[in-house]
């Protein structure tokens, strides 16, 4: 499945498509673990982090990034609310923002472009 979606990836690239959810995420992953070790965000931000990539992985991680709309986000935090927890959507909102701002900064989609 991996090779499938590294392979995935390469074609898009070429094709000027935008790349996976799920690839974009292994690259967030590795931008939050320097963070991290630079000493710009503290361990349990890097913690708290992880839930809601793994969740926005599970429900969109085949689709493409620039694909994603405020309806799937939405989506995804509804689910938290139904369940009674409304703090961590907000938390899955704001670590989705911040997902999405890092794809701008590393140009993976148009400046502006955030669905969160």
């Amino acid at each position: 499945m991996k090779h499938m979606f590294t392979i995935r990836v390469k074609i898009s690239t070429k094709l000027g498509m935008s790349i996976t959810v799920s690839t974009w995420l292994d690259k967030y992953i590795k931008i939050q673990d320097e963070r991290l070790k630079i000493g710009e965000i503290k361990l349990n931000t890097y913690k708290q982090k992880s839930a809601p990539v793994e969740a926005f992985r599970r429900e969109c991680g085949a689709m493409e990034l620039q694909s994603i709309g405020a309806k799937d986000v939405a989506s995804i935090i509804e689910q938290y609310k139904e369940r009674g927890q409304r703090r961590m959507a907000q938390v899955v909102r704001m670590v989705l923002v911040d997902v999405y701002n890092e794809a701008q900064h590393a140009g993976e989609v148009e400046l502006g472009y955030n669905p969160a």
